[in-house]
């Protein structure tokens, strides 16, 4: 059985499209001991996957725990032994380096055994993986925005950027900054603390 899924594995939140379904879940990963309660093994490893693992404060999309937030997102949407066509995103500023697709690619390729915190287990593989940028598609739902200059901003969960947009983006006109929405949360509290006690 072949499963077509569209999933944005975001630093604070994870949005998943496949047929009909629109999922978007809280996309915290923390790696952990086998037997931490709660954990899902995905492959060979544990993990704490959404809102009671630690929350991630590094821009870098291209690590393991992408891989672990998939099989999990994965894990209620497909059948056992199903086959997985994927189309995801990579910030901009990752996205421009070819290598960076193929390491995201390479990385979300290929077979998972899942097991959820009670034991069921799951088999499916990932066999190709389409990346496309993100924050740039939100242009096309308008085609007039495609024919002036503009510049796009992205606020995601770690990582805020932006990039002049000229018909297509211009590399040498963008910035990113690690100063998301976990970041900005993290300081509001610290803030609101120090002033209601």
């Amino acid at each position: 059985m072949n499963v077509k899924v569209s999933a944005d594995l975001g630093n604070s939140n994870g949005k998943i499209i496949t047929g009909n379904k629109k999922i978007i879940d809280n996309s915290n990963v923390q790696e952990v001991t086998k037997g931490t309660f709660g954990s899902w093994q995905v492959n060979d490893k544990y993990y704490l996957i959404g809102e009671n693992a630690r929350a991630k404060f590094n821009t870098n999309k291209i690590t393991e725990d992408k891989k672990a937030l998939l099989g999990r997102v994965l894990y209620p949407l497909v059948e056992d032994g199903a086959s997985v066509e994927l189309v995801t995103l990579l910030p901009l500023s990752l996205y421009i380096n070819q290598e960076n697709k193929n390491k995201f690619s390479e990385l979300l390729k290929g077979k998972y055994t899942v097991i959820n915190p009670s034991e069921a287990e799951k088999h499916f593989t990932v066999k190709s993986v389409e990346i496309c940028a993100e924050g740039f598609s939100s242009l096309v739902t308008d085609a007039k925005l495609l024919q002036e200059p503009l510049f796009l901003i992205d606020i995601g969960g770690v990582d805020l950027t932006g990039v002049f947009v000229n018909r297509t983006p211009d590399a040498g006109r963008m910035f990113t900054s690690e100063r998301g929405m976990n970041v900005f949360y993290t300081e509001l509290g610290k803030f609101l603390t120090s002033k209601l006690l």
